[in-house]
């Protein structure tokens, strides 16, 4: 006899009901569900792929329990990938137990219960000496704060403060040191008090001083009791890490000086395949984040996703408030709507938020954007404005087959020379686009200010995951995944790769594009500091690179060894992508190892 574990969303007896009903086969001897921990126990002779399928179809969100303590030496932890393949044990991005039977089998060795287990899993870490140390951080470091995927709170990805790395400095970084997570790195890394918060696709997130002393590591899994991880660069706080989660759509709060779990929300969206992809933003006692969705790549469930923005509060999870992007669909699959994408809230008036959405729509409203920047009241759940900039829709299984043309990078919020008066200035928010559209909106009403073509559209980008300002320019990665035609300026250089450009933040008037010298992609978002554009390339030895912001001329680049598609943050970044669902088709390199470089002068 079999035994199988799940965790599966249960938050009323219709709830239970539905489950017990979809488990109604040939095979399940018995089912136990503890709805306290949204856990169901079922033993028999079923087949486990069959369970879950049956779940799914149901509509039902599932994981699996996690039943094994965690062990470095024996496994590769990479749980999430269940939820994006129907093979649950063989296939690369899956459990590589080599010891111990698949966690999918969720095979019980003893009766100990989780608070043994837990106590076992302090005690080993404590042995290993990596857990929950507390080091001394130098408190003259003179690294800048990098407190979300964008920076600050306007999203611009530009360090304002940095004065050690200049134009004149660039050609003179070095290594500083490496860090070795485990497992890909693919989300910009957060520095605060000069620590470094990252993470990895083994569902690890690490604390690293910035002298590179490693001061806590813990595993989402383990603290959640979800099979889980995250993708998304922390939101930071004075006491907090948040975290969203892929996979289950829930956000978790790490105590930022020992990791130690906080809160876990309830699940922001009970929809199968829902997720956070966005790395929220936390503000004034709140975090916002919004909810994205993969239901458009299975046919049997597509689409009754909403995409949805919400709130919550920042000292116990709860959410206060949730605005849909699409009107109410009753479950129906005639309509559906995308995921809402990095939000950002402009901290001289704290009145709105800025978010891009994306994915599939196909609604009877015209007042629900598709595809499209948005604006609502940081206060209420009233949508202020939303500019539908696209109609295309994403490739089968969804209904209308067609370019995907997400707007996948964050809103910048900046302000520029008004058009109307040279004394007055203008709020506008800038948003960057898979077709390689650039938008410049007001800030205000909506009202369109500039668009500009900065190169190739694709499936996949196109501006892509993050662009920066520095407040006179605009810039952006072009990904060009689908290797068009790319001709770049002032140079009239065409090449079949992907690069970088720079706009005049007034007018988005092209000031220069650089072709990645690698003839590579390019994927991962830009940083801007002190003059250098910092940017890195999809090719499998992983360059980094330093442009200067007024000429897009190379000034530096090193070799990091494994693909880089995450952004850096000034001289920390990432490297590694292969274990996300697409990466193989991509190309990426898999990596472990977070850089850190500075402008000290390379020794002879």
């Amino acid at each position: 006899m079999g035994l199988i574990e799940l965790r599966v969303p249960m938050h009323s007896d219709r709830c239970e009901r539905l489950v017990k009903r979809a488990l109604f086969m040939p095979g399940i001897d018995s089912i136990d569900i503890d709805r306290q921990l949204q856990k169901v126990t079922i033993t028999g002779t079923a087949d486990p792929k069959r369970i879950i399928k049956r779940l799914r179809r149901a509509g039902k969100p599932v994981e699996l329990w996690p039943a094994h303590l965690y062990d470095p030496k024996v496994a590769i932890y990479t749980p999430m990938a269940t939820l994006y393949e129907e093979q649950l044990y063989d296939h690369d991005y899956g459990y590589e137990q080599r010891f111990r039977p698949p966690l999918a089998l969720a095979v019980q060795e003893d009766d100990r219960d989780w608070n043994d287990a837990k106590h076992e899993r302090a005690e080993h870490w404590k042995d290993q000496s990596i857990a929950y140390q507390h080091h001394e951080v130098e408190s003259n470091c003179q690294t800048g704060e990098w407190i979300s995927h964008g920076g600050d709170l306007k999203n611009r990805r530009f360090a304002e403060d940095e004065h050690l790395i200049s134009v004149g400095h660039a050609p003179q970084l070095s290594e500083r040191w490496n860090f070795d997570a485990g497992a890909d790195i693919s989300a910009t890394p957060a520095i605060c008090d000069c620590v470094v918060y990252f993470h990895s696709w083994n569902g690890l997130v690490f604390a690293v001083s910035i002298q590179g002393q490693l001061l806590w590591r813990v595993n989402l899994t383990e603290i959640t009791r979800v099979a889980t991880l995250s993708r998304t660069t922390p939101a930071v706080t004075e006491d907090l890490l948040l975290y969203g989660l892929l996979g289950s759509a829930r956000v978790v709060a790490l105590e930022r000086k020992s990791g130690r779990l906080v809160w876990m929300s309830e699940d922001l969206d009970e929809t199968a395949r829902a997720r956070i992809t966005m790395s929220g933003t936390a503000y004034d006692g709140a975090f916002y984040v919004g909810i994205s969705s993969r239901q458009e790549l299975v046919e049997a469930t597509c689409c009754t996703f909403q995409g949805s923005f919400q709130k919550l509060d920042l000292k116990n999870g709860k959410r206060i408030w949730r605005t849909y992007m699409a009107p109410e669909n009753s479950g129906s699959t005639a309509l559906q709507f995308g995921e809402a994408v990095l939000p950002s809230i402009p901290s001289e008036d704290s009145s709105s938020l800025a978010l891009g959405t994306s994915a599939t729509s196909r609604t009877a409203s015209t007042e629900t954007p598709t595809r499209a920047t948005a604006i609502l009241p940081a206060s209420a759940t009233t949508l202020l404005y939303g500019r539908r900039l696209a109609c295309d829709t994403n490739p089968p299984p969804a209904p209308e087959p067609g370019l995907d043309y997400d707007f996948g990078e964050s809103p910048m919020l900046l302000t520029i020379p008004s058009r109307y008066s040279k004394n007055k200035f203008q709020d506008i928010v800038v948003t960057g686009q898979k077709s390689g559209i650039v938008w410049a909106h007001d800030r205000d009403d909506g009202s369109l200010v500039w668009e500009t073509t900065a190169g190739p559209g694709g499936s996949v980008g196109g501006a892509i995951w993050g662009a920066a300002t520095d407040n006179h320019r605009v810039y952006t990665n072009i990904a060009n995944s689908d290797r068009a035609t790319f001709q770049h300026v002032p140079s009239g250089e065409s090449t079949t790769a992907g690069g970088w450009v720079a706009m005049e933040a007034a007018t988005g008037r092209i000031e220069w594009s650089t072709a990645n010298p690698h003839s590579a992609r390019a994927y991962g978002p830009v940083t801007v500091a002190n003059g250098v554009v910092f940017c890195g390339s999809f090719d499998k030895d992983g360059h980094v690179l330093a442009l200067d912001a007024e000429s897009g001329r190379i000034l530096w680049e090193r070799t990091t060894g494994s693909t880089v598609y995450g952004g850096p943050s000034v001289g920390h970044i990432g490297t590694g992508y292969s274990r996300a669902p697409l990466a193989p088709a991509f190309g990426g390199t898999p990596g472990s190892k977070y850089h850190t470089f500075d402008a000290e002068p390379m020794s002879s």
